[in-house]
């Protein structure tokens, strides 16, 4: 099952590379089927966190259907052991990608080394692979 990214740019123009570690075939299926409309939702966070926007708060237990994510600068990405900054979850209108983006909650800011070799090798093959973005209907 491969892994894959997406080279694009936030709303504002800045470049962003979108890596999809997908862990099972029916995630997969899932992203891949709405693919743009993640990319959409992501590009929007994206562009909302660079310009300082505020996020949602929440400290729910039963949190919403969310992305995960866990950003990184090209500095803490291309370190020599690869890195990146905290853990958001980004929340979709009504909880459908299809919908857009609604905000975000930053669960924590710690910096994370992805040093295990399970998560080295997921981030090698979703690197290796480029999703396709396909122009919406």
């Amino acid at each position: 099952m491969p892994r894959g990214h997406v080279l694009t740019t936030d709303h504002d123009g800045r470049p962003l590379k979108i890596l999809f570690l997908i862990q099972s075939k029916d995630h997969q299926e899932i992203v891949l089927e709405t693919l743009n409309d993640n990319v959409e939702v992501l590009r929007s966070f994206v562009t909302s966190w660079n310009r300082g926007e505020q996020h949602m708060s929440t400290t729910s237990p039963d949190t919403r259907l969310h992305i995960s994510a866990k950003p990184a600068t090209d500095q803490l990405w291309n370190h020599t052991n690869r890195r990146t900054r905290g853990n958001v979850h980004i929340y979709s209108v009504k909880d459908n990608v299809r919908l857009g983006y609604e905000g975000y909650s930053i669960n924590h800011r710690d910096l994370n080394s992805h040093k295990t070799p399970d998560l080295q090798k997921a981030i090698t093959e979703a690197e290796t692979y480029v999703y396709t973005q396909t122009t919406k209907q």
